[in-house]
């Protein structure tokens, strides 16, 4: 190993730099059109590819709707606090889609096929109450769409007295479900934000979250129960119109991807060198376009929930107690790394905001959410890892990095096949799983490296530029 390391860190030196400058003549009189030039730079390879990349792992974001600021904070250092906040949970996703796409893909999968999986028996309760209930409905939900609300302002009396088998479990605004689930925090049945005695985010009094967040099974099962009187009035319009989808970026974003595998596959057809960096913007693309398919029906940027009930008082414990209990979500970044059997963690509780690393619990059972997030994983493991075996023949500084890039490329193809085999057997299930996903991650990480270091030693032909330069992208 320390050999390998050595050799590696020697090759960045095995040629010293050059540098090209090119120069264009330029028409000596007045000219009605000038072409482009027949060639290409190295920055213009970088900046087209970073572009490209920025828009497929940033617009494919569809993120659960965040925890509530609830007048915390106040001020602008406060704005800026909440602001950056977002931006960070925004940036990491952005982080774990470059290094790991198919991840995104998988949960794209799971997250649609949870939200099918009680479909039917939503919408059968829906048309009962004369409501609408579409998958969007069912992504909003399990994004942490749909809330129960409190009044946690108020001083908190004896457990015996405030939750008591007489408590009703519908508080006196549920009169109108239109007016019930588009207001906020300022209802009638709200106490002032002056009166607050436990902040919104510490209910630990009251052993849950308040606002209480629901999922589609969980508003299923209060339904069901009679504890929520009707079905949430709200149709996939009104939940659109919270979507903040740029329909400009994405444009934009399909624009970018749609040039740069034309880009490729022209110079593929004309026999001309392509960059590793462009492969790889390549696999990105693929997976961005699935994902964005996964992801038509589901809102974007939802930051403040839709109330379906609300209470004078705390929340009752009969709805906070059972909730609590049954509503579990697999995190899919334990089960990548640490090989869970168990898709029904215990990883969202209390009715906290949903984190966006975890799978909401399917209607059809744990293990079919683990089999569709197996699916989804192989699925993307093979198009990202595949594309990259592409560049099987490329040029390379070294011969030890093209053998490296081979071996990375042909097992992040086939990882999936040995995380599979490796959680069939029991007894050394997680050290194993650990081993093969931080090996998974090591390869990740060298193709990344790679592809931007071999932007230094790219074929002569590879600067020669094609038809689809003229073609508008940015670069």
């Amino acid at each position: 190993m320390s050999k390998l390391i050595l050799l590696l860190s020697l090759s960045f030196t095995v040629r010293a730099y050059t540098e090209f400058d090119t120069i264009c003549t330029t028409p000596n009189v007045t000219t009605n059109f000038v072409s482009s030039p027949d060639s290409r730079g190295t920055l213009d390879i970088l900046w087209s590819c970073l572009f490209t990349i920025i828009a497929c792992t940033w617009t494919i974001q569809h993120l659960n709707v965040p925890e509530e600021r609830n007048g915390r904070n106040p001020g602008w250092i406060g704005d800026i606090k909440w602001g950056l906040k977002r931006t960070w949970t925004s940036a990491k996703w952005m982080m774990l889609t470059m290094l790991a796409p198919e991840l995104v893909l998988s949960k794209a999968w799971v997250d649609l096929a949870v939200a099918q999986s009680g479909l039917r028996a939503l919408q059968k309760l829906a048309g009962e109450d004369g409501t609408e209930w579409t998958v969007t409905h069912s992504l909003f939900a399990n994004m942490g769409g749909f809330v129960i609300r409190g009044n946690t302002g108020q001083e908190l009396q004896a457990p015996d007295k405030t939750h008591n088998e007489s408590t009703p479990l519908t508080g006196p605004s549920i009169t109108d479900e239109r007016e019930q689930i588009t207001k906020g925090p300022s209802s009638a049945s709200l106490v002032s934000s002056k009166q607050i005695a436990i902040p919104r985010d510490q209910t630990h009094a009251l052993g849950h979250y308040d606002p209480f967040h629901l999922t589609a099974a969980g508003i299923l099962r209060l339904r069901r129960s009679g504890q929520l009187p009707k079905m949430p009035l709200i149709s996939a319009d009104d939940i659109n119109d919270k979507s903040k989808t740029d329909s400009f970026a994405r444009v934009v974003s399909v624009a970018q991807i749609t040039w740069i595998v034309a880009q490729v596959l022209t110079r593929v057809a004309r026999r001309l060198a392509v960059s590793q960096l462009e492969i790889a913007v390549v696999a990105f693309s693929t997976c961005a376009i699935i994902i964005y398919i996964l992801h038509w029906k589901k809102p974007k940027s939802v930051l403040i929930p839709c109330i379906v009930l609300t209470f004078p008082g705390p929340i009752p414990l009969e709805i906070t107690r059972k909730e609590s209990i049954i509503k579990k979500g697999a995190s899919y970044l334990q089960t990548f790394y640490n090989g869970e059997r168990d898709v029904l963690q215990s990883l969202h509780e209390n009715g906290r905001p949903i984190p966006n690393d975890v799978v909401p619990e399917s209607l059809a059972g744990g293990y079919e959410s683990a089999s569709y997030f197996v699916l989804g994983l192989a699925l993307g493991s093979s198009l990202f890892g595949g594309i990259h075996v592409a560049a099987w023949n490329f040029t390379f500084p070294t011969k030890v990095e093209l053998i490296l890039w081979r071996v990375a490329s042909i097992y992040c193809t086939a990882f999936i096949c040995l995380f599979v085999v490796l959680l069939s057997f029991e007894w050394f299930e997680i050290q194993m799983t650990r081993l093969v996903s931080s090996l998974y991650v090591l390869a990740r990480v060298f193709m990344i490296v790679e592809m931007f270091r071999t932007l230094c030693f790219l074929p002569p032909d590879a600067y020669t530029s094609t038809w689809a330069t003229n073609i508008p992208h940015l670069a």
